[in-house]
């Protein structure tokens, strides 16, 4: 009896959850964390890292305005001009970014726990990173220098007469991100919004002593009744 009452002091209460990654291709690095660092279009290769690499940005922040992004699931024709993720969404980012000193072709992906929102990638046609990058750097990482919103040629070339133009795309499938870029100096990133998950159940100790107190009482009650019955005449 005493012990299902001590167990009656464990109650669920929520615990924040993050959206994690659960799987990315073969040719991508997860760098956790990265180098403190400017984050351009050579951030990859001036800090001798993988070719094509992701790290998570910040987590669970509370959009507190509408974030604009290129393209969300079923997006047909990006750059997507009226995407955006409400006011009051809770999200988690994440950049990615492929990079080397040659030019190369890949597809590439990351999958998540959660659905991906929406992703901002994409070059305008005079070849800067539309707006949307800089708009959502507050999402970046304490500690890295963010450039990329003013780096020539730093995102997706998907736009025909783009400078370099070499028909870059991404796209979402449900809690994935999908790439397929060519990229050298400078390279090309991206950030990928995901929903941060509810608040899970989790134990907490002791949330039910105020019941625990009565509880306790009813048992010294019964147990104190139980006994005078043993030792009472018949």
């Amino acid at each position: 009896m005493l012990k299902r009452l001590l167990l009656s002091t464990v109650m669920l209460v929520p615990m924040s959850a993050h959206a994690d990654l659960v799987s990315v291709s073969p040719n991508v690095t997860i760098i956790t964390p990265p180098p403190p660092a400017v984050i351009d279009g050579n951030f990859l290769y001036n800090n001798n890292l993988p070719n094509i690499a992701i790290f998570a940005e910040r987590k669970s922040v509370t959009l507190t305005a509408p974030l604009g992004v290129d393209t969300v699931q079923g997006t047909t024709t990006p750059p997507c001009t009226t995407c955006f993720i409400p006011t009051g969404t809770m999200v988690d980012s994440y950049l990615i970014e492929a990079n080397q000193w040659n030019v190369i072709t890949a597809n590439f992906s990351a999958t998540f726990d959660s659905p991906v929102l929406g992703i901002i990638f994409a070059d305008r046609l005079d070849g800067y990173p539309d707006a949307n990058f800089g708009a959502s750097d507050f999402l970046g990482l304490p500690g890295l220098v963010y450039q990329e919103a003013n780096c020539f040629q730093c995102g997706y070339e998907l736009l025909p007469g783009t400078p370099g133009y070499t028909a870059d795309i991404a796209w979402v499938t449900g809690n994935t991100a999908n790439f397929h870029t060519t990229f050298s100096e400078p390279g090309d990133m991206a950030r990928i919004i995901v929903r941060d998950p509810p608040p899970v159940p989790g134990p907490e100790v002791g949330a039910g002593l105020p019941g625990l107190l009565g509880l306790l009482g009813l048992w010294w009650y019964r147990r104190q009744r139980d006994a005078t019955r043993l030792i009472s005449p018949q």
